[in-house]
């Protein structure tokens, strides 16, 4: 068990530093932790840690003056903002400026994706055609080789195919 004189609740010490007990919960984890234990599952901080200027002076008095005097805050935080926020807005900037080119480029395969499926049609529609004419051809081929045949051959050749189905038969 700890001696109740040498530590504090995080609650306790909120009240004595005259800050939320957010804040202490936050450096806690930061500036108090040499000064922090736990016990029984609860955190405590020494009251050596009240004694130390360095834990929470700077955020105390942040606290304090940015209740009590709003034009304070602007005063003294707005140098340390503006140079961040022009960076934040440079850098806005150049992602605008890639997301502008990033749209262009999709904008450009699109309308190649676009072109090749047309051209992908035109294709087709040629394949089709050629293989109508290598049909059409293949008839005109055939049609030409009967009519090639010499006319004893083409008159002989039928009683020989009728010969031929004359003999199956018997």
């Amino acid at each position: 068990m700890i001696d109740r004189n040498e530590y504090l609740t995080p609650s306790e010490f909120a009240e004595r530093r005259n800050v939320s007990k957010q804040t202490i919960y936050q450096q806690m984890k930061k500036g108090l932790k040499p000064y922090v234990i736990k016990d029984n599952g609860k955190l405590y901080i020494s009251v050596k840690a009240l004694s130390n200027p360095d834990n929470l002076e700077n955020q105390s008095t942040f606290n304090q003056s940015s209740i009590n005097n709003k034009s304070t805050f602007n005063q003294v935080d707005l140098p340390l903002i503006i140079p961040e926020s022009e960076i934040l807005r440079s850098q806005i900037a150049e992602k605008d400026k890639q997301i502008a080119l990033l749209l262009e480029q999709l904008k450009t395969a699109n309308n190649q994706n676009v072109e090749l499926g047309v051209m992908l049609k035109r294709e087709q529609e040629i394949n089709r055609n050629n293989q109508l004419l290598i049909g059409e051809q293949t008839q005109i081929i055939k049609t030409y080789t009967e009519k090639k045949k010499p006319l004893l051959k083409r008159l002989f050749g039928r009683k020989e195919k009728e010969n031929e189905a004359e003999s199956e038969t018997i």
